[in-house]
């Protein structure tokens, strides 16, 4: 309860001082001119907080592992966050940014890589990085205008999806799943190309 807030913090704040300082440096090489990037805000300890306590309740069901795998890839997603957010947050704030685009590894995880070879750009301020435990994701500036958008729909995706039952929420995840198995191929070159 006091270590991981405090790891969060501190990593997290290194990953939001990379991030800026590569989104200066490649805003310069590619559009020229400069912009002073600012840190995204740091996670909130309350929510780290919360992730530890939910993390140990596997401690009951007698599985410490479990635990550890919990709060391990949490960790990493919250202190990643920052970096992500950090780019997100500047792409707002810069004039010359159209937007940004999600880029993910060959590693990523289907879903990642579905919305990754779209190759459209979120142009709204009210798009925030989703991202999930061990996300190989990151959000990279765009400066291309006519670049296509994301379609309206993903912009509140996840706040819609967040606000469902568990049983369409299954329905939905079926859905994707589906998509998913029917664009396989496609999947699978574009991952190949990463």
């Amino acid at each position: 309860m006091t270590v991981v807030p405090a790891l969060v913090s501190q990593y997290g704040d290194v990953a939001a001082t990379v991030a800026a300082e590569w989104y200066e440096e490649i805003r310069a090489a590619d559009v020229g001119g400069s912009f002073q990037a600012r840190l995204s805000a740091p996670t909130a300890p309350a929510a780290v907080s919360g992730t530890v306590r939910f993390a140990a309740g596997q401690l009951w069901a007698d599985n410490a592992a479990g635990t550890l795998a919990l709060v391990q890839a949490a960790m990493s997603r919250y202190i990643l966050d920052r970096g992500r957010d950090t780019i997100v947050d500047n792409t707002v704030a810069d004039r010359r940014a159209a937007g940004w685009q999600r880029f993910t590894s060959p590693t990523g995880c289907d879903f990642c890589v579905m919305l990754s070879m779209r190759g459209a750009v979120y142009k709204e301020s009210t798009a925030m990085f989703a991202s999930h435990d061990n996300c190989s994701c990151s959000a990279r500036p765009s400066w291309d205008r006519d670049a296509p958008e994301v379609p309206a729909i993903a912009y509140v995706a996840s706040q819609k999806t967040s606000n469902m039952s568990e049983s369409a929420q299954e329905q939905h995840r079926e859905r994707v799943a589906v998509w998913i198995q029917q664009n396989r191929d496609q999947l699978d070159e574009f991952r190949a190309a990463l």
